[in-house]
């Protein structure tokens, strides 16, 4: 069986705390998908590409692996409007045998220029760019098997949720497995408290909203959420939906312990192969690494 995994994984604001840098979480990133891409699994991701970005250092670690002329497309790069209005067909035509590009358009009802870069600058603007980004996050999560997190911001971001927490709550709410990796801390950390019966503090509306640019979308977005049948902005359902979850509700083929084990370990060939030996228990995958 092919599986595709959707990887979770952005700075956090808690690296420097934990003795890391974004050095260390690319690292972890890039070895995450070799052992997978080795294992046979398809690596989709829903980032942009800036030449610093994730992203890139998955395509460098695909082209590296790549035989002569083989055309592996074992990336799947999802990405929202207007983000992908960055993508130059040069850059198309340079990482077509790498990577399959998902250019997802803006929700309809919004009746913008698809043509047109809107920048995030405005509560209208930043409505927009929550809207899109969700729509790619939906279908993203229609395509994967699997989810796994790491790191994730949890201020700055331009969406209804921070991302991390977006694609989490998407993944759980579809039934399917969940991986939470704690040690690089940010969203993925907060998660963990959530769904061990704790209250992050990064994940209350009181954190949230106390950025002003954010409370202004939120509001925009609240207002509008139900003429277009989207959920409102809720922290405290969201809070009360983890926390309601537990580490049983991650539906991930891994016991209490395991998951208590993956939460924590620093180390990443054992996050790796408590990923892999979770997927086996749901889907029969070998627990292969190379």
């Amino acid at each position: 069986m092919s599986l595709t995994l959707g990887l979770s994984i952005s700075a956090s604001a808690d690296l420097g705390g934990l003795g890391f840098d974004e050095m260390h979480l690319q690292d972890a990133m890039v070895e995450f998908s070799r052992y997978c891409l080795v294992g046979g699994l398809t690596i989709a991701y829903g980032g942009d590409l800036r030449r610093e970005g994730f992203t890139r250092a998955l395509f460098e670690l695909v082209d590296s692996h790549r035989r002569a002329g083989e055309s592996v497309e074992r990336i799947r790069s999802f990405l929202a409007w207007p983000l992908h209005l960055n993508l130059a067909a040069s850059e198309r035509a340079q990482f077509r045998q790498i990577a399959r590009f998902e250019r997802i358009p803006p929700p309809a009802d919004l009746g913008i220029d698809p043509k047109v870069f809107l920048a995030p600058d405005s509560a209208e603007h930043r409505y927009v760019w929550a809207r899109c980004l969700s729509r790619m996050r939906e279908i993203m999560n229609r395509e994967i098997d699997a989810r796994v997190c790491l790191g994730g911001q949890v201020r700055g971001y331009k969406g209804k949720y921070p991302g991390l927490v977006e694609e989490a709550l998407m993944a759980l709410q579809a039934g399917k497995p969940l991986y939470l990796i704690g040690a690089f801390g940010g969203c993925a950390r907060a998660l963990i408290e959530a769904v061990e019966g704790g209250r992050p503090a990064a994940l209350t509306g009181g954190v949230q909203l106390g950025d002003a640019d954010y409370a202004a979308s939120v509001a925009l977005y609240n207002q509008r959420a139900a003429a277009v049948g989207e959920a409102p902005v809720d922290y405290e359902g969201l809070l009360a939906f983890l926390q309601g979850r537990g580490i049983a509700g991650l539906n991930n083929g891994l016991d209490a312990v395991e998951n208590r084990r993956l939460f924590a370990t620093p180390h990443i060939p054992e996050m790796v192969a408590l990923v892999l030996r979770g997927l086996a228990g749901v889907y029969g995958v070998a627990n292969q690494q190379s």
